[in-house]
Formats: C-alpha cells, structure tokens, sequence
C-alpha cells in the first residue's frame, strides 16, 4: 500500500478483547472437565456491563460451545490453533508461516464460528467503536484518500461510513473478525470492485504470500522513469506513453501482494494516466507558455518539467497529483535520452509554442 494509517486505528478493541477472553475461558473449563459458567458470569468483570444485555451474543456464544464440546480433541486443538494465530497481527502478515482458516475446521463448528463474529462485528457499529477509531484515522489523514490507492477520496466522519475492510477476510479468518487491528478504512471501489473476499496471505495457487500491514508500512514513490513515450495508446487524440510502474520502498514481495489483490498497475493505467495525459499535458504546455520559461534547450525544458511538477502540481497523494508529477519527471527525464531525447524536446516545443500563439491572439 502506498502509506500507513494511523496506529489510532485500531484503539478501543475492547469489545475482541472480551470476546476472544470469553471463548477463551470457555474452552479452558470445557477442556479441564469444568462446566462453562452462566451468561453474564461468563464474561470478564471488566467487559459485563457493557455486553450482559447482548443476547444476540449469548445464544451464539451458546453454540458454539455446543459444536465445540462435541469435538474430538484432535479437531478441538485446531480450533484453539486457529483462533490463536489468526489474531496473531501483524505478525501474520510478514512471517510466512501456516494459518488455518475456517474451511479447515471441522465443518460441524464452521457455522457457529462464524455467526458470532459475524455478529460481534456488527456490535462494533452499534457500540460507536468503528466511527470512533474511524474518527481517529481520518484526522490523522495528511490526504484524505485511500491508502491502498492513493486515489480514492475517503468522505469524512459522519458522512455514508466509509468500507471497514476485514484484511484477512471474515469468510476465511472469522477469529480476527472483530479485531481492529485487522480491520481498514478502504475506498468503496478498493473494497467492494477489487479485493471483495480475496484471500490476502495465500494466493490463488494456495500459495502463502507476504502482505503490507496497513497500520505500518512505508510511503511509497512512484517512478515512471521507464515509460516509453509515444509508444502507448491514443486516447483524446494523443499518443500516450507506454507506462511503466515502478514502486521505490517497501518490501518486493508485500508489493506485488498488494498490486495484485488491488490491480493497481491496470487501474492507474486505464483509469487516471492515460484519460488525464492529454489535460495534464495541456495544463503544462499553457503554465510554460503563461510563465515564458525557456524551452530552448534539452536542459532548459528538462528543469521547466521539474519546476512544473515541484510547483504547479499538488503535493501528496489527493487528485492523482503524484501520477501527473511522476509524469512530468518521467518526461524531464526522457529529455536526456539518446533514443526519445529530441522527439520529445521538439513535441513539447510544439505544445508551448501552440499555447503561446493562443494567448497573443487572445491578447
């Protein structure tokens, strides 16, 4: 992902926190011969004012303690197994070990798992945590945008609630359900057109894969150094460049994790470089022409690219800015190239050029 969010986050986890002890607790006494203790008694002093009166949380508390004392002990330990590790974040995430997921349980338990995250997630809305820690996130938030794409807006609290995106997927990990560490702020788009159910630690092979954990990772920049001008698709009568995407930080493997589970590449390729080349393009040619900046020499139009992108376009992440100023650069540097160098110079002359003619005649 292209930034972190905030570790603000995923505070106030109080309600996983109760949940898990409860479950805990239970099958502790259940192993040991114990009977389980009665609703409220059941859950931790601490947490049972605020969860006594959920008797939605009670009746499927109840069951799956039914379907897990009916167990046998080998199916019983995969349980304990999965409801550990699948709550072991971040660590999850980067240490490329195994972790069972719900189809691996015992079908007879599958169900009753995850009825009661399903519905303790829920909860988080109706307990006021998720727009609390959305909240937090959000004033956080340099640049209000999805992490994950860096171009999604993400509308402010208070407004339609934004996707929570359960990272490891409820589906598959339901033990980490409730868990706000495990739990992100995502665009619409991102979450429901692009991820959806994806299984973000294993591939479509089954294979297990490293993934970027979105309360620590580092910001990224993008480069298209190595695009090829004129080589692209024509879209609104010009030539675009053939995009090449490359990411400076982070880790290769989490990278292409998340290229993949997010189609980055592809989107930003067909939905905002190549539709907005020809504005962005335009936007240049007439602040050159405006601004009278030398366009004389390979050098001269190479640093009037770079004062461009270092000035007249945003800063950040908002509007697509960071792909129109590593467009720019990507052109600053082609500048300079044996093969490309004076095709592009003489284009961009052109494009200043017309724009001056435009403002002497309207002058």
């Amino acid at each position: 992902m292209l930034f972190s969010y905030s570790p603000l986050g995923f505070q106030d986890n109080w309600l996983h926190d109760a949940l898990v002890e409860t479950l805990t607790a239970d099958i502790t006494r259940i192993e040991s011969g114990q009977p389980v203790l009665n609703w409220p008694e059941c859950i931790p002093a601490i947490f049972r004012n605020r969860l006594k009166a959920r008797h939605g949380l009670k009746a499927r508390r109840q069951s799956l303690l039914d379907a897990y004392h009916a167990l046998v002990a080998e199916d019983r330990l995969a349980v304990r197994n999965a409801m550990a590790r699948q709550n072991e974040l971040p660590l999850l995430l980067e240490d490329g070990l195994p972790c069972l997921r719900l189809i691996d349980l015992p079908a007879s338990v599958r169900a009753p798992i995850k009825e009661i995250f399903e519905f303790a997630f829920g909860l988080l809305s109706d307990l006021g945590l998720r727009d609390q820690n959305y909240q937090r996130v959000y004033n956080a938030l340099q640049h209000k945008v999805c992490a994950f794409c860096g171009v999604e807006i993400l509308d402010a609290p208070g407004q339609k609630r934004e996707a929570l995106d359960h990272y490891l997927s409820i589906a598959l990990y339901p033990f980490a359900g409730t868990n706000f560490r495990n739990l992100t702020p995502m665009g619409n788009k991102c979450n429901s057109r692009y991820k959806l159910q994806q299984d973000i630690i294993l591939d479509a092979l089954g294979n297990r894969r490293l993934c970027c954990d979105p309360y620590n990772s580092p910001e990224l920049t993008l480069s298209l150094a190595n695009s090829r001008p004129f080589e692209g698709e024509q879209v609104n009568l010009i030539r675009c460049p053939d995009w090449d995407i490359q990411w400076i930080g982070g880790d290769p493997a989490k990278l292409q994790t998340w290229e993949a589970a997010f189609n980055i590449s592809t989107r930003y390729r067909a939905s905002s470089l190549n539709p907005n080349f020809r504005s962005w393009m335009d936007h240049f040619g007439r602040w050159a022409a405006q601004t009278d900046r030398p366009a004389g020499t390979p050098a001269d139009l190479r640093d009037t690219l770079r004062e461009f992108a270092e000035t007249a376009v945003p800063e950040g992440w908002s509007d697509s800015a960071f792909l129109k100023r590593a467009t720019m650069l990507m052109l600053a540097h082609r500048c300079d190239d044996t093969e490309d160098g004076q095709r592009v110079i003489e284009w961009l002359r052109g494009l200043i050029d017309t724009f001056k003619e435009t403002i002497t005649a309207a002058a």
